[in-house]
């Protein structure tokens, strides 16, 4: 989870506290989500095992298919960090 809030805070500056609020939202919305346009079932994941299968596709994604997934997981307000935390992820 360490190498998660420090991918984030690279790219936003945000504090940990702030992060970490973040990624337990991520988290939560997780096992809820329809990514079958991407060919991803999240569904009886932890947040880890979630990332670590969509990191490798993420870099292959159309924007479109970025935010898409994106909004689905990460709802609009945390949007913005879990871009950061893929991209982050993915330098």
């Amino acid at each position: 989870m360490n190498k998660y809030v420090e991918a984030i805070g690279r790219i936003t500056k945000e504090s940990g506290e702030v992060i970490s609020n973040a990624l337990k939202t991520i988290e939560s919305r997780v096992h809820k989500v329809d990514l079958s346009f991407i060919d991803v079932d999240p569904k009886g994941y932890t947040l880890n095992e979630f990332i670590e299968e969509l990191s490798p596709i993420w870099r292959d994604l159309s924007k479109e298919d970025k935010f898409k997934t994106a909004k689905e997981v990460a709802g609009n307000y945390q949007i913005v960090r879990f871009f950061a935390l893929m991209e982050g992820l993915n330098k």
